[in-house]
């Protein structure tokens, strides 16, 4: 007894052992094994998904391919990224499909259309395992891939992409035909007409009607079926000038009107060279594209980077010149360039060019960033008050950005496209004063400086100093603006001694460094204030007091008006 157990003992390890490390596969040859099992038994937990992985990591792109499969857990060590191919749809996003034998079983997951849909094409490679196929590796049969979760027309259709027929041909294609895939939510038996058009943000495209491809007659009679529908567009396709085009989508009514599918991913994807020839669009060109058509055209475009996830388009402000306690609005158009699954909080900061607080507006999105489609263009508005008590007038940058919403709010790196740093400010407003100066300065001086910069006067205080009681001219400038000045001048404020030696000075922005000159405009008044420290051991005697304009780029100065000067005596001060 004991050496009949022994032989069934090595008797089973013997028809085990080849099958390591894959035991599950393992079914007993007198009951008609691994393919009597898998037709009577559940098959699969996961074995064989890392050969699925060795398979795709030999390819000379694996780092960069993505992959949807049911069991996308147990591809160890594939170097790409794995998407779950359920019925939320992101599947439709994947290079490579897996169709797993307990999915080929159950008939479940995404849905039966889908699988019977794959089961249909031809795998590019199949894992077998005891003569068990476990898997099989599909391409993506798209071109361009929707979200049908979004890309839905509820109770007709919902989309997963399309393919250019012709997109494999080795000489540059015409554009002939487009293939649409897209599931059947109708009622059986009732098909509906499929439609496409190519337009350049046409109200009213040129839709062209698809015909159901060959062998998919009775699925696009089934509800939850996965058909194939062929839109020929050659004759629009012809007809038109080189450029970016719109491939739309859409299902026609009985009225001749057509809903069309959102489909922000595939917008802007096709393009006629100047040699007639089509190409699918690169993408930024679809995601410019895609901005150009829904950013209203008012608005101010910037292109910045959070990330390399988030794109900053455009934004449209209130105004730009306000003041002090007046309420800002904050218009932002984002584009998510790739999906995005951490949330995010859009700061709006303005700072006064001395680092002052003007104004914050700390928000979330309404629309969640997890939410966003890639390409899609989404507007946050954002209302900022602001502090009645700043000194003006003033310059503020608006700094835009994003925080991690979880933990620690550090901001996002912000690039341009390149990927380079750039700051988070994004433009720059004004805040004035409700009224602008009207006195006239105490002393006239009337000094034009190149022809749009007059300082009118000024007044000082005290007239005769005492440097060893440690006392400071007080100057106060009156200029105006007659016209608009491009150029950011510093003020020079020179005493200078008999032999035009510079013994002090205060030089700077006016107004405190806060109202830099390129943002004066006409008619603008503006008194600026100079405190001049004077040296303890100045000695006594009359000095010189001198003004002008530089610029501190290249330390080249505005002459004055009419005159082959650099600068204005104001006045000349004695030191007791």
């Amino acid at each position: 007894t004991s050496a009949a157990l022994a032989s069934l003992v090595a008797l089973q390890l013997v028809t085990i052992l080849p099958y390591q490390p894959y035991y599950f596969p393992y079914f007993n040859q007198l009951m008609g094994g691994g393919a009597v099992g898998a037709r009577t038994l559940r098959v699969g937990w996961g074995e064989g998904m890392d050969r699925v992985a060795g398979y795709l990591n030999a390819k000379p792109d694996a780092a960069s391919l993505k992959v949807a499969a049911r069991w996308y857990r147990y591809m160890l060590d594939f170097a790409g990224k794995t998407l779950p191919f359920d019925e939320r749809g992101e599947w439709t996003q994947a290079d490579y499909v897996v169709l797993y034998i307990q999915q080929t079983q159950r008939m479940l997951d995404p849905s039966p259309g889908i699988i019977r849909y794959f089961q249909g094409r031809q795998p590019e490679h199949v894992i077998t395992l005891n003569g068990i196929e476990y898997a099989q590796i599909y391409p993506s049969p798209f071109t361009r891939s929707a979200q049908p979760l979004v890309s839905c027309i509820p109770g007709r259709a919902a989309l997963f992409g399309y393919r250019w027929e012709d997109a494999e041909s080795p000489a540059p294609p015409p554009l002939r035909r487009l293939r649409v895939i897209w599931e059947n939510q109708g009622v059986a038996g009732q098909p509906f007409p499929l439609v496409a058009a190519l337009t350049n943000g046409d109200v009213n495209p040129d839709w062209q009607a698809c015909s159901v491809a060959p062998g998919f007659e009775m699925a696009a009679r089934t509800p939850g079926e996965v058909v194939e529908s062929v839109c020929d567009v050659s004759q629009v396709g012809d007809r038109l000038p080189p450029g970016v085009y719109d491939v739309r989508i859409g299902v026609g009514n009985d009225d001749g009107s057509v809903d069309a599918f959102l489909f922000s991913q595939g917008w802007r994807s096709a393009v006629k060279e100047e040699d007639g020839s089509w190409r699918p669009a690169g993408r930024w060109e679809s995601l410019d594209q895609i901005a150009r058509h829904q950013v209203p055209p008012h608005s101010t475009p910037v292109d910045v980077y959070y990330q390399g996830k988030i794109r900053l388009v455009a934004y449209e402000l209130s105004g730009t010149t306000m003041q002090p306690g007046q309420s800002l609005t904050i218009t932002l158009y984002w584009q998510a360039v790739v999906p995005v699954e951490d949330e995010v909080v859009v700061f709006n900061h303005l700072f006064g060019l001395d680092g002052t607080v003007f104004g914050e507006a700390d928000e979330a999105p309404a629309v969640p960033v997890s939410q966003w489609l890639p390409g899609q263009i989404i507007a946050t508005t954002h209302h900022m008050q602001t502090d009645p008590t700043l000194p003006v007038p003033a310059v503020v940058t608006l700094d835009i950005g994003l925080y991690n919403a979880d933990g620690e709010r550090k901001a996002l790196p912000m690039t341009d496209r390149s990927g380079q740093r750039v700051p988070p400010t994004i433009t720059r407003l004004k805040f004035v004063p409700a009224v602008w100066p009207s006195e006239p300065p105490p002393v006239t001086a009337n000094a034009l400086f190149g022809d749009r910069l007059l300082l009118e006067g000024h007044s000082i205080l005290p007239e005769a100093i005492s440097p060893r009681e440690n006392e400071t001219l007080s100057l106060q400038l009156w200029w105006q603006a007659l016209a608009p000045v491009d150029t950011d001048y510093a003020v020079f404020v020179h005493l200078v001694d008999a032999a035009g030696k510079i013994v002090a000075q205060a030089d700077g922005v006016p107004a405190d460094g806060r109202y830099p000159t390129n943002a004066w405009e006409a008619g603008e008044r503006i008194v600026d204030n100079r405190l001049i420290a004077l040296p303890a051991d100045l000695p006594g005697g009359q000095y010189h007091l001198i003004v002008g304009l530089y610029n501190p780029l290249d330390g080249s100065r505005l002459p004055l008006a009419g005159r082959d000067a650099e600068f204005t005596s104001l006045r000349d001060i004695m030191v007791r």
